[in-house]
């Protein structure tokens, strides 16, 4: 859904990069948002994959659109159109593999759920703000908005896991019991009900 729409909307749009930070910021601060609501609120949606398919539908959306701006922010002469692409596809299933390897080998058995959320969403917000910082048009009354509104995100980014209140994953583990305690480790995790 935000491939078409980004397909369609971004050739005529103007301030691409600008698009493209909103919409790669929005993105990790709404996942921040989702992946720290209480459980109480997850378990009212009911069981089953619909209440996640539902809520997860949005930033899916920002995320599917980023491709496709992205591939026109860095396309400068249509005759290059091939090579560009492709090397912004390489670079794009790269980054996907090394993140995946790091985020699933090392963060994650290393500092646990909350972190890799916390660095995850973070990475994905530092390159919405460095794409208005380094790519964005204007003049200086134009930067500094785009700062203070940089700086408002990363606010909300390093206060939204507190003021939502769920402890990861310890909220979610033992809803019919009591958690004692939980452990989370390089090759299992172990909760104590």
């Amino acid at each position: 859904l935000g491939s078409v729409a980004a397909s369609r909307w971004f050739d005529r749009a103007r301030g691409r990069a600008i698009w493209f930070g909103a919409l790669q910021a929005a993105s990790a601060l709404l996942v921040l948002a989702l992946l720290f609501l209480p459980a109480s609120f997850w378990r009212r949606l009911g069981p089953g994959p619909a209440p996640a398919l539902v809520l997860m539908l949005l930033p899916a959306a920002l995320s599917g659109a980023l491709f496709p701006l992205a591939s026109r922010l860095a396309l400068a002469n249509a005759s290059l159109a091939a090579a560009t692409v492709g090397r912004l596809t390489a670079l794009n299933t790269l980054g996907g593999i090394a993140g995946s390897l790091a985020i699933g080998f090392f963060v994650l058995p290393g500092l646990g759920i909350a972190a890799a959320a916390r660095i995850v969403t973070g990475v994905g917000l530092a390159s919405g703000l460095a794409a208005w910082l380094l790519l964005a048009e204007g003049g200086p009354r134009r930067r500094l908005a785009l700062a203070a509104t940089g700086l408002a995100a990363v606010a909300a980014w390093a206060t939204l896991p507190g003021l939502l209140g769920a402890r990861l994953p310890a909220d979610y583990l033992g809803a019919r019991e009591q958690l004692v305690a939980y452990r989370e480790g390089w090759s299992a995790d172990l909760a104590v009900l």
